[in-house]
């Protein structure tokens, strides 16, 4: 029985990789399961032939079960939780990183309780198991069976299993090619990388903003704000800055670490894995902004207000990308400077993070700035600037997460004066969040995608960039790779919306269009007047449309376009970027 399962487990592998063109570490759940199928398959038909079967084969089919059911939990509640497949090997070959995110999630001695915890389940698990096999075992040894019909219950057994395991490859195959395979990601990235300007481009990278919430009439009203929650940082920046304000501005993805890859490197239909965790990106053949502004002869700084970069590979994945400075916690900060569950004070953040580049950057190089902060987060309980709150006690998660966004703003305030002082004449910045935050019970696609920009020209330069807010205009994440290229070499870029931060329209020909997934979801493909989704779980396109309620309420519905059909076949009808 031993040696059969390890004979499974040689020839079945490689077999599987084969059939899916997968990582088998990227979700170790499904080959696990199709090697217990297997052993249990050659368990059974021993036990049929000799009606008994070693204690060493009941203990490692046991296993098997234990650690299948093991790998499935931990699959699901890692998809659940990050937005991105288990990955065993990445996680052995970053064993500090998978540590210090685990200490950060649980704490500690949180995680001293769920690992004495596994190996209590495991092995009381595997107990569990090897006595159901007893009992199977007891109850099938005194049934006695005539020749014919040993054959006929051998028969329908050898069936129902085939049956069963090839169910169970035809999921894996779909499974594996649909949600974690060859999903084509798209890039807005062009085809021309060289950079001629020399100007400073700044990106403030600020945490969850839902635009639907903020401006519920796409910017109807004055200035674009909402009403009944005032955001004076903002409004500080767009009207001292002469800046450009788009109150609906699409985030392609979420959550945070897979904005840093549109906003850097361009790319956006992925609803499964990232494109930069692929086996085969390479950040060399397909650079992203930061390598190529510093093979253009620009200083690259990545500066986060987080405490430790090791957390989801977050420094590591920024060296990809082609950041060559970072800093970070005491890189940065100074004792005594306020910290909270999801990072450093804002406002202390942009004071260190500016005296940091007023100290290191005195020489004419261009430079490439690339600010993250993280204060504002889920769950919006803990109060950072009570005193600025619209709403000073919560009755619901709205009014809390209004409550952090202001807090956030409140350090904006923070962050213009420091930046008006240290920015040279030529300086172009762009305040984005990484994604929004869904606060409705139904999908809504501007609740779950619909977030803001806020664009800065270099000073004294209104004549080319109009300020003012800019309704009506669909643009996203993606596309500020070329439009931060057209700024800079000053000539089109395909994809580019710096049409729109100059105040003219989009030229003749070109449609707006946008892939927005929710990873491992759904994909939706944003046009002008029509959108598209892609059900990743159900195999099925639907058409989205908005539609009155009983109440005149306009509600989204989903409409059956094709059921049952492969990614490939949405990407076929509905591509953006061919």
């Amino acid at each position: 029985m031993a040696l059969a399962t390890v004979l499974l487990i040689v020839v079945c592998l490689p077999v599987y990789a084969a059939m899916t063109g997968l990582s088998l570490a990227s979700d170790l759940s499904v080959p696990l399961t199709f090697i217990t199928f297997g052993a249990v398959l050659v368990h059974l038909a021993i036990f049929f032939l000799k009606k008994r079967v070693h204690p060493v084969s009941q203990l490692l089919v046991s296993v098997l079960w234990v650690f299948t059911l093991f790998a499935v939990l931990i699959s699901w509640v890692y998809r659940e939780i990050t937005l991105s497949p288990f990955s065993l090997m990445f996680a052995i070959r970053n064993l500090s990183d998978t540590y210090h995110s685990l200490v950060h999630v649980l704490g500690f001695s949180g995680l001293i309780v769920a690992m004495i915890a596994c190996v209590v389940l495991i092995v009381l698990g595997i107990r569990a198991a090897q006595g159901a096999q007893r009992f199977l075992a007891s109850k099938l040894s005194g049934v006695r069976l005539t020749g014919a019909a040993r054959i006929a219950n051998g028969a329908v057994f050898c069936i129902g299993m085939v049956l069963l395991i090839s169910s169970v490859v035809r999921a894996s195959v779909l499974l594996a090619r649909d949600q974690y395979g060859r999903v084509r990601p798209k890039s807005a990235m062009p085809t021309d990388l060289a950079v001629t300007g020399k100007a400073d481009v700044f990106i403030l990278h600020i945490e969850g903003f839902n635009s639907k919430y903020f401006f519920p009439d796409d910017g109807e009203t004055e200035k674009g704000f909402h009403p009944k929650v005032p955001l004076p940082g903002f409004k500080t920046i767009l009207e001292n800055g002469s800046g450009i304000f788009f109150p609906l501005f699409w985030s392609n993805s979420f959550p945070t670490y897979r904005a840093f890859e549109t906003i850097l490197c361009g790319t956006s239909g992925t609803p499964g894995a990232m494109v930069t965790s692929l086996p085969d990106w390479d950040p060399k053949a397909r650079p992203c902004l930061p390598r190529i502004l510093h093979e253009a002869g620009y200083k690259t700084e990545f500066l986060s207000s987080y405490y430790n970069l090791s957390f989801y590979d977050v420094g590591s994945f920024s060296r990809d990308l082609g950041f060559k400075n970072s800093a970070y916690n005491d890189q940065l900060m100074k004792p005594g400077d306020r910290k909270f569950s999801w990072g450093y004070d804002d406002c202390a953040f942009y004071e260190r993070a500016f005296e940091h580049l007023e100290a290191k950057y005195r020489s004419p190089d261009p430079l490439f700035v690339y600010l993250e902060v993280s204060m504002h987060h889920a769950p919006f309980s803990e109060p950072k600037y009570p005193k600025a709150h619209p709403y000073p006690s919560p009755r619901d998660y709205g009014q809390a997460y209004a409550n952090s966004v202001v807090e956030q703003d409140h350090c904006l305030k923070t962050f213009w004066e420091r930046y008006s002082r240290f920015r040279r004449p030529n300086s172009h910045l762009f305040i984005v969040p990484d994604h929004s935050v869904a606060l409705e019970k139904e999908f809504d696609i501007k609740d779950l995608f619909g977030v803001s920009l806020l664009y800065v020209p270099p000073a004294g330069r209104r004549e080319v960039f109009p300020p003012g807010v800019r309704r009506g205009v669909s643009a996203s994440q993606a596309q500020l790779v070329p439009t931060i290229l057209e700024l800079l070499n000053e000539r089109p870029y395909k994809h580019s919306f710096a049409f729109s931060l100059r105040g003219k329209e989009r030229s003749r020909g070109e449609r707006e269009c946008h892939y927005l997934s929710s990873p491992f979801d759904r994909l939706v493909v944003k046009r002008e007047n029509e959108t598209f989704g892609y059900l990743m779980n159900h195999h099925k396109i639907v058409r989205y449309v908005y539609r009155p309620d009983r109440s005149g309420r306009l509600r989204l519905l989903s409409e059956t376009v094709e059921n049952l059909v492969p990614l490939d076949r949405f990407y076929e009808l509905y591509d953006c970027w061919e």
